[in-house]
């Protein structure tokens, strides 16, 4: 991923370059004075990665299930078990 640093006055100058970048996957960085105030990034509905987030997600929830399974039987379903933990909480 392209990261780029620039000052107020160049985003104000070359935005249209820097929203190409980052549509393109990379990031901009905004300083004033010296410090970064704002960062670009692809919005997340255009974001690339929003496909791999997903079946992240979905690893991670199987694996919560499995757990969940385990520890109170096989017949039992992931909505059950997440309301009886939301009770016990």
């Amino acid at each position: 991923m392209k990261r780029r640093v620039c000052n107020t006055a160049d985003a104000k100058a070359k935005l249209n370059q820097y929203l190409n970048d980052v549509v393109s996957g990379g990031e901009v960085l905004i300083e004033r004075r010296g410090k970064v105030v704002a960062k670009l990034v692809p919005a997340s509905g255009e974001r690339g990665d929003s496909k791999k987030e997903t079946l992240q997600f979905m690893t991670r929830l199987r694996e919560f299930q499995k757990r969940l399974r385990a520890s109170h039987g096989p017949d039992s379903s992931t909505v059950e078990l997440l309301r009886e933990l939301r009770q016990e909480s």
